[in-house]
């Protein structure tokens, strides 16, 4: 019985840490995005800031 028990309460906490993993995954995603956007930004802002070779 106790067994059982156990079963089912592992049983639900992987399913929990499962599910908190897919809530979350989409901000990540665009915490992700918003930085590859940013170090694009400044790449571009640094390479219209240089002069010219000479």
């Amino acid at each position: 019985m106790i067994a059982y028990g156990l079963i089912l309460f592992a049983t639900l906490f992987i399913a929990a840490i499962i599910a908190h993993y897919f809530y979350q995954r989409p901000e990540r995603q665009y915490e992700r995005r918003l930085r590859r956007e940013a170090r694009i930004y400044a790449r571009n802002q640094s390479l219209k800031q240089k002069p010219p070779h000479r």
